[in-house]
């Protein structure tokens, strides 16, 4: 028989973590003697996995500055990695009311440190796989970062995944997921409208009253 699958990014999406992962980075680029950003700014950057954004926040450099900011940033946020990170409101309730789909979370996030949020925020119990950025050798919106969801599951009633940015979109279309965006999190409504998701929402209580959850 097959099954309902629900698969959600992290950040954004689940958690707004925009101040932890801003000042990190903030702090790391000027122990290692870049300027700072503005939050909105680094913001922009994030999605496409800590090197992405390191790189991005820092501008041109050479493979060596880049290593010593972006381990730096790994240090830096893991002590910090609940400071100001927080459930959006409802996400619980969401998640909690779901308990017949299969779920997942699918992130550009480390593993280490989704992991981390997931077990002091008490929500591992509801997913049934968690897909880090360094879980496989390829990630969102590689389709590749499916294959063990899909090796365990097989094919799915009805799939969809609820993110918050472009990529989320992406993998979606690429797989045969319902899309739907959420516009509380990093990306704008501007950009997920222009990416055609088969839903946008603007918050939890929007995303639980869709046709597809009822």
């Amino acid at each position: 028989m097959k099954e309902k699958l629900m698969i959600f990014d992290l950040d954004g999406t689940l958690i707004d973590s925009r101040l932890d992962i801003a000042n990190a980075l903030n702090q790391a680029l000027n122990t290692e003697g870049f300027s700072q950003l503005p939050i909105e700014q680094i913001v922009s950057f994030v999605g496409r996995g800590a090197g992405t954004l390191v790189r991005e926040a820092m501008g041109p450099h050479s493979a060596e500055d880049f290593q010593r900011v972006f381990l730096k940033f790994l240090e830096v946020y893991q002590q910090n990695i609940l400071v100001e990170t927080k459930l959006y409101e409802g996400a619980l309730q969401f998640i909690e009311k779901s308990s017949h789909w299969q779920r997942a979370i699918v992130t550009n996030k480390p593993l280490k440190h989704t992991q981390e949020i997931l077990s002091r925020l008490h929500l591992n119990q509801y997913f049934r796989w968690v897909i880090g950025a360094d879980s496989l050798p390829v990630y969102k919106p590689d389709p590749g970062v499916m294959v063990p969801i899909q090796q365990e599951l097989g094919e799915w009633e009805t799939g969809v995944m609820i993110g918050d940015s472009i990529i989320d979109i992406q993998l979606a279309k690429r797989v045969g997921l319902v899309s739907v965006a959420l516009t509380h999190g990093f990306g704008t409504q501007e950009e997920l409208a222009l990416a055609e998701p088969d839903f946008i929402v603007s918050d939890f209580k929007e995303l639980s009253s869709l046709p597809i959850f009822n």
